[in-house]
């Protein structure tokens, strides 16, 4: 009795008082949610915690695993249940102001086909630019040169025609910038 209570109470006590985590769970950023996304209940944690025995008999919760394309045991299909990953809170500088190197205007303008630009194509400029003073001198060149070898695929620009990798990467993102402003800045 007290093994059957130490094993599966365990996990239904932290699930329901925790809502949704075990001290092991918690370590590693996991949660128990329902289907829908809310919170378990007492009744989920319950039929999925019982079912923990039939999902380790021949390794069956496994292969339930291998057909859900959730990847849930069988304990948490009958439970309507899933396991979710904790979003990471913000690190301290995730907000801060990237600061992009001036670029002239004309060197902005000069820019063909920048509408071809992407947000994403930007968010990859400017964390290249946040990061860039922890990086290397020789690994911060490599990469400014892959990413901007890159853009000038996207924009039809010839290789030749690049120049300074940095250099070129920050007209992109002004390119991007000016494109893409919805206010007017101060003066």
């Amino acid at each position: 009795m007290l093994a059957f209570l130490g094993w599966w109470g365990y996990f239904i006590l932290f699930e329901v008082m925790w809502n949704g985590q075990t001290p092991g769970k918690r370590w590693l950023g996991l949660r128990v949610v329902r289907a829908d996304g809310q919170s378990i209940n007492t009744t989920a944690s319950l039929v999925r915690n019982l079912l923990r025995a039939v999902d380790s008999i021949m390794l069956i919760g496994v292969l339930v695993m291998l057909i859900d394309r959730a990847s849930r045991r069988l304990g948490d299909l009958a439970a309507g249940s899933l396991v979710v990953h904790e979003p990471r809170p913000l690190a301290r500088d995730a907000l801060s102001v990237v600061e992009i190197p001036w670029a002239p205007q004309a060197s902005i303008d000069a820019i063909p086909n920048a509408d071809r630009l992407t947000m994403a194509h930007y968010t990859i400029v400017r964390d290249f630019f946040a990061r860039r003073p922890r990086l290397a001198m020789d690994r911060g060149f490599a990469l400014a040169n892959s990413l901007a070898t890159d853009l000038a695929l996207v924009l039809d620009v010839p290789s030749a025609e690049v120049g300074d990798p940095e250099r070129f990467l920050a007209n992109v993102a002004h390119a991007y910038e000016a494109r893409h402003k919805y206010y007017d800045a101060p003066v």
